[in-house]
């Protein structure tokens, strides 16, 4: 079986299919990818996996259903931080008391997401925006892209780790559960900015940023969320039957266990878009 998966997931998924295999479950190849990259495949490339799990959910849902799933669920959720690279001497100073004034002073380079390959590089600049207003410092996320140049993106999540651990960048804006798998040191930015609180989604709304559409040339505007995953299964994939029991057992309790214990925050009461008709 074959599931598309967000290169923040990598590690969180391949430790759970894994032990799903070695308790008679199906073998699974994981292709990992940029969530949008991911969408593109599936509605542009016509490729067919059982299973895509997206760092996006409500991208998931507004891309592909329902022509090519019936119902998404929503089972994690996430945040962004600035992991540091443990051979950067600038990054030795970060804390998560200061970490706005060395980066408002100090010439860091920060390795950051490509927005048009993964939602973690729009949420970022997003979360620039929430903490320019946040912290009361204008121009603030102008002086944050500076530190991010072209140089430091990269299209898959879980290639920042490498430019840390090479030392090639002082820091990377990342997803809290990649930071904790990779056991990367990391400062956490406050919930009024970081995209992981549903308390704060009002405030997440306020900030937005244009992104490359489905179709060339088109760009559509996407305002700030809290930070969601979703799973689907693809209805006109290989085996859809099979698909629907792998999905189910990567949510069952077990899978839960191995999913958290590798750095994953996946919700208590996952929910399933749109609802079955009995609920």
């Amino acid at each position: 079986m074959t599931v598309y998966a967000a290169g923040s997931l990598a590690r969180p998924l391949r430790e759970a299919l894994d032990s799903i295999a070695g308790a008679g479950g199906p073998t699974v190849r994981l292709e990992v990818m940029g969530s949008r990259e991911i969408l593109r495949a599936i509605t542009g490339l016509g490729k067919t996996p059982d299973l895509v799990v997206s760092a996006d959910a409500d991208e998931l849902e507004r891309a592909l259903i329902p022509q090519f799933v019936g119902a998404s669920t929503t089972f994690a959720r996430n945040r962004v931080v600035l992991a540091l690279s443990s051979r950067s001497s600038a990054a030795a100073t970060i804390t998560q008391a200061n970490w706005a004034d060395v980066l408002a002073e100090r010439q860091v380079q920060i390795a950051r997401a490509d927005p048009t390959r993964a939602p973690l590089g729009y949420r970022t600049q997003m979360v620039w925006q929430l903490a320019e207003v946040e912290l009361q410092r204008p121009g603030f996320a102008r002086r944050l892209s500076d530190l991010s140049l072209g140089a430091m993106m990269r299209g898959n999540e879980s290639d920042l780790a490498a430019l840390l651990e090479s030392g090639n960048a002082d820091a990377a804006w990342c997803y809290e559960s990649l930071a904790r798998s990779m056991h990367l040191r990391y400062v956490t930015l406050g919930r009024h900015i970081d995209l992981g609180s549903d308390a704060d989604s009002l405030l997440y709304r306020k900030v937005s940023v244009r992104i490359a559409g489905d179709r060339p040339g088109d760009s559509v505007m996407v305002a700030g969320r809290p930070i969601r995953y979703a799973i689907a299964v693809l209805t006109n994939g290989p085996d859809a039957v099979r698909a629907t029991l792998l999905r189910d057992r990567l949510l069952d309790s077990a899978s839960v266990r191995i999913l958290r214990r590798a750095g994953l925050d996946v919700l208590d009461t996952p929910w399933t878009t749109p609802r079955p008709p009995s609920q």
